[in-house]
């Protein structure tokens, strides 16, 4: 595969400096914005901690009373003990790991080849305008679009009917976030230095070795910033979900609605922040990956 040598050199090169921040020494004016941003923070964190609060009510127990009456840790013991409660946790995390498997290497790839592929202009613009697609279509018209696509053997599924079965959910989530690790792969790859590929075919080294020992841990914390959107992204999806969901494959989000249909609050509370400590953990593993460069020396 050609490099293209469009980009121009010393791309990374920075011009200026950035203007030093200039403190607040008043005394009235630290005071007024101190109180003005702990109450804004207690009024986006508000709505977390009710939510918190109802995970740990006992159902029934909490209806006209300031607080509820009557605390549990059961809405949680449920959801690993429970088959039926356990069930949607796995299939989110099977659909979203199989999406986003799918989208990293989707997306990488299509990058490398609008950014570094030797193709016309007019072809780059053209894939660049597809893959940020599904940012401008909703998640109905996509699920929907899937359900005409795939109610029927078609050759791209080896004949078998996609509609009603385990992965039109995961292709569902495919297709939405695909737009996650392509832009943010091409940001990484349009400040990359094409003298580093260069100098490594000079040496010797053929397309694979170039990617995967100079040009992947240069550009790794964009890829593992787009996956982790993905990820997290299709972890909560829930408007593609309510259209193809079926009883086996429904997700956390679909079961959180079921949830209140029936009145059980608490369950649908403690899926919430069950779901909510899943996308902390994912963030700060990535970061942790992503720190010194870690994810590129593994390579």
């Amino acid at each position: 595969m050609e490099w293209s040598n469009r980009n121009a050199r010393g791309i990374n090169a920075g011009k200026g400096t950035a203007s030093a921040a200039v403190p607040i020494r008043g005394g009235f004016a630290q005071a007024f914005l101190t109180v003005g941003v702990v109450v804004l923070l207690l009024f986006l964190l508000l709505p977390i901690a009710t939510v918190v609060l109802i995970s740990f009510a006992q159902e029934g127990s909490w209806t006209y009373q300031l607080l509820p009456q009557r605390y549990t840790f059961l809405n949680y013991i449920n959801l690993f003990i429970d088959p039926e409660i356990l069930q949607p946790i796995l299939n989110s995390l099977k659909m979203a790991l199989i999406a986003t498997a799918g989208n990293m290497v989707f997306g990488v790839v299509v990058a490398i080849v609008v950014a570094k592929g030797a193709i016309r202009m007019v072809w780059r613009d053209i894939i660049r305008v597809l893959a940020i697609l599904p940012f401008a279509i909703p998640g109905t018209v996509i699920a929907i679009n899937l359900i005409v696509a795939f109610n029927e053997p078609t050759p791209f599924t080896f004949g078998a009917i996609l509609v009603g079965s385990f992965w039109i959910l995961p292709l569902a989530y495919f297709v939405r976030h695909i737009p996650f690790v392509v832009r943010s792969t091409l940001a990484a790859l349009e400040s990359y230095d094409d003298r580093l590929s260069e100098a490594s075919a000079d040496l010797g080294a053929g397309f694979l070795t170039t990617f995967r020992r100079v040009m992947l841990p240069l550009i790794s914390g964009s890829i593992l910033a787009g996956t982790l959107l993905t990820f997290v992204t299709a972890l909560g999806e829930f408007v593609s979900s309510i259209v193809l969901y079926i009883f086996s494959n429904r997700p956390i989000s679909v079961e959180i609605l079921s949830q209140l249909r029936v009145y059980e609050f608490g369950s649908a509370a403690a899926y919430s922040v069950f779901l909510m400590i899943l996308i902390g953990i994912s963030t700060l593993l990535v970061r942790r990956l992503g720190s010194s460069d870690g994810l590129g020396r593994a390579f």
